[in-house]
């Protein structure tokens, strides 16, 4: 029985310093997370914050509760979260920045030399560097299957879970062989693009 007590004992000790733990080192992550996708969203991709907290927030427990800040002064963005605080600036040219290492008065002294967008007529590019796409058909391709790939992931397959796919573009042997958008999105929309752009 004392065995039972102790075990029990040692158990309660553990979840609550897990627990603690977790309070501790995950609410800050969670609140720059919710600070920098809802700056980035919003200053960058130019959405809005409620089409922000339906559909990416949603992705991550909790980060939909978190009480937003917007500071059109300066561009920023402030997330609340069970009394953590989290902050991210936008700086044309560079996007939005989350608050960490370094200071924002340090942040906003940085400067960058902005890239002149070329006069080019997209349209008389070929994709990538541009908007046409070759008429040919690749060999060996089932288009039929892709196109069925590809609007699945649209679709939703657990009722009451939305979809939250925004694009999908199918790429092989260096052409474009697919793409769909989601509803409010085009081939023109600026879309966060996370670990996968590397």
């Amino acid at each position: 029985m004392k065995k039972l007590r102790l075990f029990s004992s040692i158990l309660l000790i553990l979840i609550i310093a897990l627990l603690g733990y977790m309070f501790i080192s995950f609410l800050p992550i969670m609140t720059g997370m919710a600070a920098k996708t809802m700056c980035s969203c919003v200053y960058t991709l130019e959405r809005t914050p409620e089409s922000v907290k339906q559909k990416e927030l949603t992705v991550f427990p909790g980060l939909s509760k978190a009480t937003f800040i917007f500071s059109i002064k300066d561009s920023s963005v402030t997330a609340r979260l069970l009394g953590k605080e989290s902050k991210a600036i936008f700086r044309k040219g560079s996007g939005c920045t989350l608050l960490a290492e370094r200071s924002e008065e340090e942040l906003r002294r940085q400067k960058f030399e902005l890239p002149v967008t070329p006069s080019i007529n997209q349209s008389d590019l070929l994709w990538p560097a541009g908007d046409r796409l070759l008429d040919s058909v690749i060999p060996g391709v089932n288009y039929a299957q892709i196109n069925n790939a590809v609007d699945s992931a649209f679709i939703d397959i657990n009722p009451g879970h939305p979809v939250f796919t925004h694009a999908v573009l199918v790429v092989y042997d260096g052409q474009l062989v697919a793409e769909k958008y989601a509803n409010g999105f085009t081939k023109n929309s600026k879309m966060m693009g996370w670990s996968m752009t590397k």
